[in-house]
């Protein structure tokens, strides 16, 4: 009787320690699965974001597209004609930032058309265009919002006409404008952009207008409205 009974208890004993073990391999086993899911959903995700931002090629231009809109990297064209028709959008994805030092030190081109979906021209971006002497834009039309620092440093850009739409211009001309004409009444601009020579067209009661008043001796042309353009 003692002897069935110790027979019994060993069994239940073996029969529990098969039933741990059985367990545990399986919650191992599901941890194994689910960090190698985790980690394939990193990798799928490390993926698609290389696939988003990676460096594409149109004609002389290497641009990558993300949030919707082609930011111009690199121009890599010897431009034959005096002006330079940037592009307003790329396989069907209009053109939003020109990036940092995208143009610099090309001397291709003495005019460059910025197209209306761009948004921001970046830092350095036509730096040491040393021929560039005019930057076109539709005043009425353009989205352009911010022009960073030296953007159209050691150029020979002597006019340029901030569109409605733009709110900040930081020391992108290295102080050697002759003419600026500000047609947004809240544009912010930086006080190295423009010299006491430097002729400046603007809403008599715009930031500008305020930030550079006629008693500090800048030739202030008051606009009183968008026909003058």
């Amino acid at each position: 009787m003692i002897k069935l009974k110790l027979k019994v208890f060993s069994f239940l004993a073996v029969l529990y320690c098969v039933f741990v073990f059985a367990a545990c391999s399986s919650g191992n086993s599901t941890q194994e699965y689910e960090n190698v899911s985790d980690s394939s959903s990193i990798k799928s995700s490390m993926l698609e974001s290389s696939k988003e931002v990676s460096t594409q090629i149109y004609k002389d231009y290497e641009y990558i597209v993300e949030n919707g809109g082609v930011t111009i990297t690199k121009y890599n064209g010897n431009n034959p004609k005096m002006t330079l028709d940037i592009p307003e959008e790329i396989n069907n994805t209009p053109v939003k930032i020109i990036s940092e030092s995208a143009f610099q030190d090309n001397v291709s081109f003495q005019c460059v058309t910025i197209p209306d979906s761009v948004t921001e021209i970046r830092e350095k971006a036509f730096y040491n265009c040393s021929k560039l002497i005019a930057v076109d834009l539709d005043t009425r039309n353009s989205e352009l919002s911010f022009v960073g620092n030296q953007a159209f440093g050691n150029t020979k850009v002597a006019m340029f006409s901030a569109p409605q739409s733009c709110q900040k211009i930081e020391n992108a001309f290295y102080g050697s404008l002759e003419i600026l004409s500000v047609w947004g009444k809240d544009t912010r601009i930086d006080s190295n952009v423009i010299s006491t020579e430097t002729k400046i067209n603007a809403y008599k009661d715009s930031v500008v207008a305020e930030q550079f008043p006629k008693d500090k001796g800048y030739n202030l042309i008051e606009l009183t409205d968008y026909s003058q353009q």
